[in-house]
This record gives C-alpha cells, sequence and structure tokens, in this order.
C-alpha cells in the first residue's frame, strides 16, 4: 500500500515536471527570452514542490489516523460483546429470582396447607410424618431464601458492572464519532 502511494506520487511529480518543463521550452522558444522562462520554470517547480509535500503530509496523517481508528472500532466491538454478555447474565440472574420467587410461593402455599392438615391429623405416626415433612419444607424454604439473596446481590453486582461498561462502550462510541467529525472537516477544507 505505501509502495503504491509512493508510486503514484512519483508519477504526479515526473507527469508535472515534464508537462511544465515542455510547455516553458516552448514558451523560451517562442518569446526568445530566456530569463522570464526560467522565472516561470522556477515558480512552477516551487508550486510543484509545495504540492508535493501537501500531499506527504496528507498521506502521512491518514497512515497515521487509520491505525488509530481500527484499533479503536476493534476496541468497540470487543466492548460491545462484553457489554452483550454481562446483559445476558443480568437477564439469567433475573430470570432465576423469579423462579425462585416462584419456588417460595409454591412452597408457601404448599406448607400451609400441610400445617393445616398437621392441626387436623389425629393419627400420631401420620402427623409424625407431616411435620417431618413440613420441617423439610421449612429448611427447603430457607436455603431458596439464601439463594434468592445471593441472587439479588449478584444481579446488584452484574447492573453495577454493566452500567460501567455501557459508559465504556459509550466513551468509545463519543471517540469515534469526534474522530469521523474532524475526517469530514479535513476533507471539506480546501
Amino acid at each position: 500500500m505505501k509502495f503504491s502511494k509512493n508510486l503514484i506520487l512519483g508519477s504526479l511529480v515526473v507527469l508535472f515536471i515534464f508537462y511544465f518543463g515542455l510547455s516553458g521550452t516552448a514558451f523560451q522558444s517562442r518569446s526568445g527570452q530566456t530569463g522570464v522562462a526560467q522565472m516561470y520554470d522556477g515558480q512552477t517547480v516551487q508550486a510543484l514542490l509545495s504540492e508535493v509535500q501537501l500531499l506527504r503530509l496528507a498521506i502521512q496523517q491518514s497512515n497515521q489516523t487509520t491505525p488509530r481508528i481500527q484499533i479503536a472500532l476493534e476496541r468497540l466491538r470487543i466492548q460491545q460483546e462484553y457489554v452483550n454478555d454481562l446483559t445476558r447474565d443480568l437477564v439469567n440472574v433475573q430470570d432465576q429470582i423469579a423462579e425462585s420467587k416462584n419456588n417460595q410461593t409454591q412452597m408457601a402455599e404448599i406448607l400451609n396447607g400441610t400445617e393445616a392438615q398437621i392441626n387436623k391429623e389425629y393419627d400420631m405416626t401420620r402427623r409424625a410424618e407431616m411435620e417431618a415433612q413440613s420441617k423439610a419444607m421449612r429448611s427447603e424454604q430457607e436455603r431458596q431464601a439464601q439463594r434468592e439473596k445471593r441472587l439479588q446481590e449478584r444481579e446488584a453486582q452484574l447492573a453495577a458492572q454493566l452500567q460501567t461498561e455501557q459508559s465504556k462502550l459509550s466513551g468509545l462510541n463519543d471517540q469515534l464519532d469526534e474522530w469521523e467529525f474532524k475526517l469530514r472537516q479535513s476533507k471539506d477544507k480546501p
């Protein structure tokens, strides 16, 4: 790529010199005034050199800007993937919390029904079985409550982390927007 830019640049310089060199000689032979022709040739060469310097500066700026933009785009892509992963994790934890709450509600209803049956049961063997079952359900209900508490802590952690990462993503987008604006400004300049 660099070789092709240099080749194009060199070709332009040769064409300009060749074109203006021939027209300068033609002007010189027609007018017979070599001093005026040399002055025009010197001005032409200076104009060409200035143009070549501007082209070189533009190519250097482009060579410096392009890798920066490519790096920023890759960082943006990676950051977007990370934000997407965090979002999926957060939704998954929220689903687990909802499921845990639903399970606890169902378990509380079953436990209430079992306790009501215990109070009505006269058979001591059956009553002991129901009380053991009730105790196991209370233990499970407590485990579910602890699990839900851990899930809620994880949800808060993921929500905070997601907010931070979305802020970073927004910053990268802002940086790219700024570079795009600067590129548009440089293209609009004559």
